[in-house]
């Protein structure tokens, strides 16, 4: 068994009530790491791309990585990869909290599933022992409720629950997992795939230890990774006010989405109502404690209470900074306890927060020019209407009226809406855009237009190298303009590596403000006993599972002409910090392009797999 792993895969068989625990190959592990590595080469070996994403056929694959349960800080995550149900391609979602970490314990580096139960199952994973147990007594119930009737059921508090709401028993295409009462592995609708083989969780508990090769070099390695935390202001920040402090400065720079990305914040007023809902005010008037996922020093979560207004009383998760935009600024909304509501219903149904906030922001855009009306939806979307935003969230939750055909995500339901609708849904390959706008920081254009699950500010945030930050260990050696379309190509095919080694290691991104490329490396040593390079972890191993989560891609029909930007990303702001200013998507896909060695079908060269590892690959493309 490599260091670092459990050395053991738990693969359930949900048609036959079944299960069987897999030997981790060493070679496996080194060659694809971990977390994203390890479920982007199960889900190309073991997912043909013509699978209906609801069907019995797919599989979904959970797994953590080697830092995971260690003492390395914040490596608590882990990944969950499957053939999405809301874009049809390659899907992944990547959850903190506390579930990663107990499964290693539990005796296991992941869990595969496959089939489909004939009735709700969940799975008991206890210090190596596995059971299939009875879910028909927790189905139809929120996420939330269900974790506590499981704790209550297994009398034990300290186990690790991920599992779905309502949303991903009624197949919602943007359902998500839920860990710990609100982290979520939100991404691509991985809920439904879980509703469709009708598991309602997987929970875990264990005392095992992960053995490390080197425990003593840790610690003095911990001790760098510390020192440099505790003195970088953007770590300051997110311990003072979480995620959300990206609104308190982020909407200077045009970085946030206001009226449904067509706004921007001085058409709103500037900071006016900005500041009513960002992390400053949310830390000064309703957070209640502070927490942190498991092993992370950061500690940028808390919990909260909503203090008056309508829902007073109200007790969760602070929202993140993406739930605050879409709910928020894009709907024109400053009213935080309606935005705390709207968290709290995605997080007990199980709804991504960013896809879903971005389909109501679609639908007021729509209301608004005329393309759906008050008979379409059964009240008036005014924009800033807090009853309505929170109305039309519980709507797309319960599939109730246009809530059902909106739970399919903007681009579907744009399309069996017509009228024009698809040129306000802000969406790249089927997947909603994070809350961060290519035309503040331009290589997120090319960014949005080319990660492999969809626009996903989770595979690579180029907006640091905008800012004019350098990284001369990736060849990132002089600072570029935010605007300034030279080497972004390059550089996001780069970062977009990078961040795939932090999804299969499984470590917080934020905590890469800390490790540095020399002590990432020295920790992976460390824990593994492996000695590698930083260009053979980045521009081998992770180009690697890129390369193959292209591929898949491709099989799935994928091809250039798709890796484009929305309309509405594509049309310049009129005001603002970004006023005039467009991507120039074209150029940086051709220097992305040749970073991959990519063909003009999109693809990687044969060559260029060959390199890679991927002799299989090459004879099955070329």
């Amino acid at each position: 068994m490599p260091y670092g792993y459990m050395g053991k895969i738990l693969r359930v068989n949900l048609s036959a009530g079944s299960f069987k625990i897999e030997d981790l190959d060493e070679e496996f592990a080194r060659s694809y790491i971990g977390g994203s590595g390890f479920g982007t080469r199960f889900l190309y070996d073991e997912v043909p791309a013509e699978t209906d994403p609801l069907s019995e056929a797919n599989k979904i694959f959970f797994f953590t990585g080697p830092l995971v349960g260690t003492p390395a800080p914040s490596s608590g995550r882990f990944m969950v990869t499957s053939k999405s149900p809301l874009t049809g391609i390659f899907g992944e979602a990547n959850c903190g909290g506390n579930w990663g970490p107990m499964l290693k314990a539990a005796g296991f580096d992941g869990v595969i599933c496959e089939g489909k139960a004939e009735k709700p199952t969940y799975i008991w994973i206890n210090e190596g022992e596995v059971e299939l147990r009875d879910a028909s007594s927790l189905w139809g119930k929120d996420a939330i409720e269900s974790e506590n009737l499981i704790k209550k059921e297994l009398n034990d508090e300290k186990v690790a629950f991920a599992g779905i709401g309502q949303a991903g028993e009624r197949l919602i295409k943007m359902a998500a997992i839920i860990n710990h009462y609100g982290r979520a592995a939100g991404r691509c609708g991985l809920g439904a795939v879980m509703g469709s083989k009708n598991l309602k969780a997987i929970v875990c508990k264990g005392t095992k230890k992960v053995e490390i090769a080197k425990p003593d070099a840790i610690r003095e390695i911990n001790r760098s990774i510390m020192g440099k935390l505790n003195t970088n202001p953007l770590v300051y920040s997110l311990k003072n006010y979480g995620t959300p402090w990206f609104l308190n400065t982020m909407w200077i720079m045009g970085d946030v989405p206001f009226k449904n990305w067509r706004w921007s914040a001085e058409d709103w007023g500037g900071d006016t109502h900005t500041q009513k809902i960002a992390g400053g005010t949310i830390r000064k008037t309703i957070k209640t404690k502070i927490y942190a996922c498991h092993g992370c020093p950061i500690a940028c979560g808390c919990h909260i209470e909503v203090k008056e207004g309508p829902y007073a009383g109200l007790k969760g998760h602070q929202p993140e900074y993406e739930t605050i935009a879409f709910f928020g600024t894009s709907c024109l909304n400053d009213d935080l306890g309606s935005i705390c509501k709207c968290n709290d219903i995605c997080n007990r149904y199980g709804l991504d927060t960013i896809s879903t906030g971005s389909t109501v922001a679609f639908a007021f855009d729509l209301y608004e020019n005329g393309i759906l009306t008050k008979e379409d939806v059964g009240f008036e979307l005014k924009w800033g209407d807090a009853e309505a935003i929170v109305k039309l969230t519980e709507m797309i939750a319960k599939q109730e009226g246009i809530g059902a055909i909106l739970s399919e995500g903007t681009r579907a339901a744009a399309e069996k809406i017509g009228k024009g609708a698809i040129d306000y849904a802000v969406q790249s390959k089927g997947l909603e855009l994070p809350a961060h706008d290519p035309r503040a920081f331009v290589s997120f254009g090319v960014h949005y237009a080319t990660t492999p699950r969809g626009a996903d500010h989770c595979s690579g945030f180029t907006g640091a190298t905008d800012q004019g930050i350098i990284f001369p260990v990736l060849g990132i050696n002089y600072k570029t303009g935010r605007f300034d379309t030279y080497d972004k190509g390059r550089i996001t095919g780069v970062f977009q590596d990078v961040w795939v080694l932090f999804n299969s290691l499984t470590i917080c991104y934020f905590a890469g403000l800390g490790y540095g490329s020399t002590d990432l490396i020295r920790i992976v040593e460390a824990v593994t006993g492996e000695k590698v390079t930083m260009d053979e972890a980045v521009y081998v191993r992770a180009s690697r599972i890129n390369a193959l989560k292209r591929l898949y891609n491709y099989k799935c029909g994928i091809r250039p002409k798709d890796e484009t930007l929305p309309k509405i990303i594509m049309t310049p702001l009129k005001t603002g910090s970004t006023a005039g200013i467009v991507p120039d998507l074209e150029t940086m896909k051709k220097e992305y392009y040749q970073y991959y060695h990519l063909t003009d079908q999109g693809i990687p060269t044969k060559e260029r797999l060959l390199e890679l590892g991927l002799e299989k690959e090459a004879k099955e493309f070329y």
